[in-house]
């Protein structure tokens, strides 16, 4: 079980001790859940914890206990600022859970890097191009090309930012608050010769009641007339499409995975 640290009302620390990644964030949303329909408010931090999958799973799991939800979770240094070559930065996901009056909560869940990091590898396994504007190359230039985003002696990435200087600032304050704020690693010291070390994988847990910002039941329903203003004006709301994808591969049973991902699975999983 992860260790807790630092143990207060309406805050703690976790130290995953490096046991399964999924089950220790899932440990930290949890226990921000307790606090904060307890206190009112919480936030967990959690190190040594390992990748935690999908973060929109983990806000939902947190806007479902009626709470609002923000979590932030750091990364490997794959993520070059603008215009230079040396990987300073994660590709520091957000997600952002709030409650919902009769529906599922609304969720959006989105990394702060133009592109995934196994996006790249899995373009250049195939030899496809990566759009435009992703990544760059050695010469700090943009590429298309998968094989020069990525370092030949590290390995790791040269992904962009998404939104050009408001994503990579964005993205330097969450590298600063998830990783530097949690584990003090930071900039060279996470640029070790491993590239997906464990410990490089910590994260933020926030979660309120609706209540101490305002009438919660006002809330929801402004949030049901924004929805519903957005889906005539034709918008997309986010996470319901990949909601939809959920509730189809449950009905069905069944996972649609990518043939060039079960070949690549095929060699390591016994028939």
């Amino acid at each position: 079980m992860p260790a807790q640290l630092g143990v207060q009302p309406v805050s703690a620390r976790l130290d995953g001790g490096f046991h399964l990644s999924w089950f220790v964030h899932r440990q930290a949303a949890d226990l921000a859940i307790s606090k904060a329909l307890t206190s009112g408010i919480a936030i967990v931090s959690i190190a040594n914890a390992g990748v935690s999958g999908a973060l929109g799973y983990l806000a939902e799991r947190m806007a479902s206990a009626g709470l609002a939800a923000i979590v932030v979770n750091s990364s490997p240094l794959t993520v070059v600022a603008p215009g230079t070559t040396v990987p300073c930065l994660g590709t520091n996901p957000l997600a952002i859970g709030l409650p919902r009056r009769a529906a599922p909560p609304l969720v959006l869940d989105m990394a702060t890097s133009a592109i995934a990091f196994n996006q790249i590898l899995r373009l250049r396994d195939a030899g496809e191009p990566l759009p435009g504007g992703a990544a760059g190359g050695g010469d700090g230039q943009l590429t298309t090309d998968p094989a020069e985003a990525i370092d030949p002696v590290t390995g790791r990435g040269r992904i962009l930012p998404f939104g050009g200087h408001r994503g990579y600032g964005l993205s330097v304050m969450l590298e600063l608050m998830a990783a530097a704020g949690v584990t003090g690693r930071a900039a060279a010291d996470k640029r070790g010769p491993a590239l997906l070390e464990p410990a490089d994988f910590s994260g933020l847990y926030l979660a309120y009641r609706p209540a101490l910002t305002g009438d919660p039941d006002a809330a929801l329903d402004a949030t049901e007339r924004l929805i519903a203003e957005l889906r005539d004006s034709g918008a997309r709301i986010p996470g319901e499409a990949s909601r939809a994808r959920r509730e189809r591969c449950l009905a069905d049973g069944e996972v649609d995975v990518d043939p060039q991902a079960l070949d690549l699975l095929d060699p390591i999983i016994p028939p």
